[in-house]
């Protein structure tokens, strides 16, 4: 929808250009937001571990639960026992409380996106064409 409403307001002979330039802008969009959101996920996971690292947990295996997901789930296997378990239920609780975080953050950015479109399209004022057609029915009846 985004490319067919800027391809159609270039001129023609400029439609290859920004179709080309939309198309890049787009890509390095989504790049970047994947970037700024994994590494704001993986920031938050990284705190909330810290702060819920369990009791009983071999230090060196905390330090690996804090770096990944994946690590925790295999570290929890390692140590075994209501430590193991211990370790895995604060693994996932941080993990779910990172997105759930990202996920608000994403909704206060597009949010604040949309607000501030309404606010700058209230300015656009559309073109009134020559003979609009609701005036030409009304001068014929």
């Amino acid at each position: 929808l985004a490319t067919d409403l800027i391809i159609g307001t270039a001129p023609p002979e400029r439609a290859g250009a920004a179709a080309g330039l939309a198309e890049t802008s787009s890509e390095f969009g989504g790049a970047l937001g994947i970037a700024m959101l994994g590494s704001m996920v993986t920031a938050l996971y990284r705190s909330g571990m810290e702060a819920a690292a369990p009791k009983g947990v071999p230090a060196a295996s905390a330090a690996i639960a804090r770096d990944t997901l994946g690590g925790a789930v295999a570290e929890a296997a390692n140590v075994g026992g209501l430590a193991g378990e211990s370790l895995l239920i604060a693994a996932q609780g941080a993990y779910a409380q990172s997105f759930q975080i990202a996920i608000l953050v994403c909704a206060a950015v597009a949010l604040a996106a949309g607000v501030v479109a309404a606010v700058l399209l209230r300015r656009v004022q559309p073109q009134a064409e020559e003979n609009p057609p609701l005036a030409e029915e009304c001068a014929g009846a």
